[in-house]
């Protein structure tokens, strides 16, 4: 009985290491494929954060108080480092440059 055990661990392995490489060769294909609609979701996310800040301000000749423009600098950085960019830098630019409202600045209420 002594050639009996190694012939069985040795089937086993041979089994076993093909089967466990597919396994995560197919693990690692559906995890790139998450992370790739994850990515392009957050994209979408942000990019639509963007236009409604610029839809409520730069679009209808508002100004655009500091905070905001803070938090749409802010929104576009991490679009902009996912890979965004075109509309998303057309709008960050206007809201950038729009007209600065700060309540703060004038000491109150104005």
């Amino acid at each position: 009985m002594g050639p009996f055990w190694p012939h069985v661990i040795q089937q086993c392995v041979d089994w076993l290491i093909p089967f466990g490489c597919g396994g995560l060769a197919g693990w690692t294909a559906r995890t790139v494929r998450q992370l790739a609609a994850l990515k392009t979701g957050m994209q979408d996310l942000l990019r639509a954060q963007l236009i409604q800040i610029h839809g409520s301000t730069v679009a209808v000749g508002r100004p655009v108080p500091v905070d905001l423009k803070e938090e749409a600098d802010r929104v576009y950085q991490s679009y902009h480092a996912l890979g965004g960019n075109g509309t998303g830098t057309r709008l960050h630019d206007e809201i950038m440059s729009a007209h600065v409202k700060d309540d703060n600045l004038m000491g109150g209420n104005q």
